[in-house]
């Protein structure tokens, strides 16, 4: 079972603000789900030991069994 801790905070505000964006990435074009997002997260993680947090899109490395987001301290396990 997958599990994500996330902490609410400025990076999470702020990237809800960017994803309301025109010049968002993702402006005009389909969403993943967030189970999309998170099967990419782990296809990361699996591949190199890294991958883009998908609460802050800071960095994401692999220790274990889970990830550990170096700029918010999430975890993904």
């Amino acid at each position: 079972m997958t599990q994500l801790l996330l902490a609410p905070g400025p990076a999470r505000r702020a990237q809800h603000f960017a994803d309301k964006q025109p010049d968002s990435p993702v402006f005009g074009r389909k969403r993943l789900t967030l189970e999309e997002r998170i099967s990419d997260v782990w296809e990361g993680l699996l591949a190199t030991g890294t991958a883009d947090c998908p609460v802050c899109r800071g960095r994401l490395e692999r220790m274990g069994d889970s990830g550990r987001c170096l700029h918010c301290n999430s975890v993904l396990t």
